[in-house]
């Protein structure tokens, strides 16, 4: 049976919308598997400059952190480095709270 040209069309543009829909949904993520390989993210969220240099500080620190934790150790770091850098949490907290932030709000710039 052939299909219709305007079921074929709706069909690629289903699969295009599931597909941006996932990549929304991997950006409200924060897991280890969200940051791999993703540079834009992990600057964003921590303020080091590439996966492979927060990869290498979370194999070394992982061995030091609690198991205990409600957290994983990736969580645990994550968390970390946020506190650390700042801005980045005043610009990320918004986007995990889902808060609508005015866009003339910028951080202080110390």
């Amino acid at each position: 049976m052939k299909r219709s040209l305007g079921r074929v069309k709706s069909e690629h543009f289903l699969k295009k919308e599931v597909a941006r829909s996932k990549k929304e949904v991997d950006n409200l993520v924060y897991n280890e598997k969200s940051f791999t390989e993703n540079n834009e993210k992990v600057v964003f969220c921590t303020g080091l400059s590439t996966w492979e240099l927060f990869h290498v500080l979370f194999q070394y620190i992982k061995p030091k952190l609690k198991q205990y934790s409600v957290l994983t150790p990736f969580q645990q770091l994550m968390i970390t480095t946020m506190r650390l850098d700042l801005v980045s949490v005043i610009r990320t907290l918004p986007i995990v709270l889902r808060l609508v932030v005015p866009p003339l709000v910028e951080p202080l710039h110390m």
